[in-house]
């Protein structure tokens, strides 16, 4: 069985079109492991040993026989991808692991909270638990994405505000007077830390259990957003978080990438930030755009699943093009294309949203 490799951007990608029944026992998403290169061939596949098997594989990659190379396992969709580690790679390979926490929780986040919020409007003997639970309640509506707050940009100014990245910031800049006292009642990860001794004094058990378990998953969701974020640190002015949305039947969120370009403020003074946003839409279906921002002009291309959304939306953009142009930006290029996004790694540092087809030969 042969299994192709190709290379994107500047990391080195190993895409398995087809897994092997063993593969897919012995090596699970998230894995990282060591192979090693048997023999190449002439029509440029190379046969691999890892844990005891063997696959082929036709590589663009510079592999060399006899060499072991490190790989990542990462599980997209139905496609399995192997990163191949370098230990420069070892910085994006952490903040890979991150992302990927967030992406796989990103289909049940929504409706984790929604049933947590939904449970503070049962008969809950417990003050205590009632209390933290209605907090969460209160809060949902403000950090999340819905029908009724997507034309207003206020969703992603409160979502960073009280989504709970910065929880651990706010409670410093109290304690060096920086800063007013934090309010659990007002941060997500506020809430989500106490109630779990909220819920110690609840009555029934198994409900109590449950609804525990599910703080734990949310709260492991927004750490995994925070630890990518330190990480990120040594890639300056790299950020991403993730916003959870409630759209019509769909529970979902928005992942954002963004970027700013400090060589350009450097060399000309202004501002450049990139931003990368995926999201799913119940009528449009996947969506990813990528927006450029350069001092007070804006470009942007949206890509999208199929030519037809592709069509219907691109008869429209001059109706987003009009608004830009009336809140003040100088239009640069506006364009929406098809794509397959299920093939389209997240870019996970600054260089990586520099290397983006799109910022090369559309801005």
């Amino acid at each position: 069985m042969v299994l192709d490799l190709k290379v994107h951007s500047h990391l080195p990608l190993v895409y398995l079109d087809t897994r092997p029944s063993h593969f897919g026992r012995l090596f699970k998403n998230g894995d990282v492991f060591w192979g090693q290169v048997l023999e190449l061939h002439r029509d440029q596949t190379a046969t691999i040993t890892a844990k005891g098997i063997r696959f082929q594989a036709r590589s663009q990659l510079p592999l060399r026989a006899g060499q072991q190379y490190r790989f990542f396992v990462q599980q997209l969709g139905e496609q399995t991808i192997l990163r191949v580690l370098t230990p420069q790679a070892n910085q994006t390979n952490r903040l890979l692991q991150c992302w990927q926490v967030v992406h796989r929780a990103s289909r049940v986040l929504m409706g984790d909270l929604a049933r947590l919020a939904a449970a503070s409007q049962q008969q809950i003997s417990n003050e205590r638990s009632a209390k933290e639970l209605q907090r969460l309640s209160r809060l949902l509506p403000v950090i999340t994405l819905e029908p009724t707050t997507v034309l207003a940009g206020s969703w992603l100014a409160n979502q960073l505000l009280s989504g709970g990245l910065f929880w651990e910031h706010k409670i410093w800049r109290w304690l060096v007077g920086r800063g007013a006292q934090p309010l659990f009642a007002e941060d997500l990860k506020g809430i989500l830390l106490k109630l779990p001794q909220a819920l110690t004094e609840f009555a029934e058990s198994k409900e109590r259990q449950r609804l525990a378990q599910l703080g734990r998953e949310v709260l492991q969701l927004v750490e995994a957003q925070q630890q990518y974020n330190v990480l990120s640190r040594r890639d300056p002015g790299h950020w991403f978080w993730f916003v959870p949305a409630r759209m019509e039947k769909d529970h979902g969120g928005v992942e954002i990438f963004v970027t700013e370009d400090k060589e350009h403020k450097k060399e000309q003074g202004d501002f450049t930030f990139k931003v990368c946003m995926r999201l799913c839409l119940s009528c449009l279906g996947s969506l990813q755009a990528d927006i450029q921002l350069r001092s007070k002009r804006l470009s942007c291309r949206l890509l999208v699943e199929s030519e037809e959304v592709a069509a219907w939306i691109s008869a429209r953009l001059v109706h987003l093009e009009k608004a830009l142009a009336a809140r003040g930006f100088q239009v640069g290029v506006i364009g929406c294309s098809a794509a397959d996004l299920q093939k389209l790694p997240p870019p996970l540092s600054s260089e990586g949203m520099a290397k983006a087809e799109f910022f090369h030969t559309v801005l």
